[in-house]
């Protein structure tokens, strides 16, 4: 027997699912497709070793819209914020011991973001490299370290780190892939060792992703985790493309609520949530049977 749907969300990540939950809160019946073996996308937590648990592709959800948390109960369902997180992950033995402020100890410097970008002209040569299809040789690296704030997603006495560095190119010049991401990993531990001396002795294990693998994994175009540059040229009425900034596409009853559309890119869940300032849930009748790609 044949099941009728009022929408079909093609992608169960972040979006994907705040629009089905809005569309099933509306009475509407939904379907929901995912091509992984699990959902949440993007924003996803997963067992890399044994008790070690990394959120593979994002690292903040301070952007999760309020009225979102609040309309969806997500609190009663288990939903904790914590204050205070693409794409390699690093469990350790012990936390690294910076110049700038030693200790191994979780304090305050390991709870926010870390930064190492030492200057603009920094920043500049980083860029300079992957222009012409070469990793960085000296990329910017931003350091979380999650299980500093939440203890349940390592060992005890063990930490996970992440590190979203830039730039590494979407194909390389020269040699595989594989060597390239090996090599660039490599330079970032020298450089991560120049500003923490026990930081190479203290990793047991690590993950990398390179942006063709995080655009096979998580469907990402270009392996761009905003799904497109947020640069002026496509934010705001430019996203995804001018006459398309209303989540609408030219296929009647198809529509876009992802990360290439406004606001972006990040754990907002707003794209599944506005379309012309009301909610998805409430299209007009005769876009019942609508599919809504996340």
């Amino acid at each position: 027997m044949s099941v009728r749907y009022d929408a079909i969300v093609i992608g169960a990540g972040h979006n994907g699912l705040v629009t089905a939950a809005y569309l099933a809160r509306a009475r509407r019946r939904v379907l929901v497709l995912e091509r992984r073996e699990l959902v949440g996308g993007a924003c996803v937590t997963e067992e890399l070793w044994p008790g070690f648990k990394v959120s593979t592709a994002a690292y903040v959800t301070s952007l999760l819209r309020p009225e979102i948390i609040r309309e969806l109960g997500l609190e009663r369902h288990g939903l904790q914020l914590l204050p205070r997180n693409p794409s390699s992950f690093t469990p350790f033995r012990e936390l690294p011991s910076f110049r700038g402020l030693p200790g191994t100890q979780a304090g305050p410097q390991y709870r926010g973001t870390i930064h190492i970008a030492p200057s603009m002209d920094f920043l500049e040569e980083a860029y300079d490299d992957v222009k012409y299809d070469r990793p960085s040789r000296s990329p910017v690296i931003e350091v979380t370290i999650p299980s500093v704030v939440d203890s349940t997603i390592a060992p005890k006495g063990l930490h996970v780190m992440s590190m979203f560095t830039q730039y590494f190119p979407y194909r390389v010049r020269e040699g595989s892939l594989e060597e390239a991401k090996e090599a660039y990993a490599d330079r970032r531990f020298e450089i991560m060792t120049e500003y923490a001396l026990n930081f190479r002795r203290s990793v047991i294990a690590r993950q990398v992703l390179a942006p063709r693998d995080i655009e096979e994994r998580f469907g990402l175009t270009g392996g761009n985790i905003f799904q497109g540059a947020m640069t002026l040229d496509q934010l705001f009425f430019l996203r995804p493309v001018p006459r398309y900034a209303d989540y609408r596409t030219p296929i009647q009853g198809l529509y876009l609520c992802g990360a290439a559309t406004h606001p972006g890119g990040g754990s907002w869940g707003r794209a599944a949530t506005t379309q012309h300032g009301k909610s998805f849930a409430t299209p007009s009748d005769a876009d019942d049977g609508c599919a809504f790609p996340a």
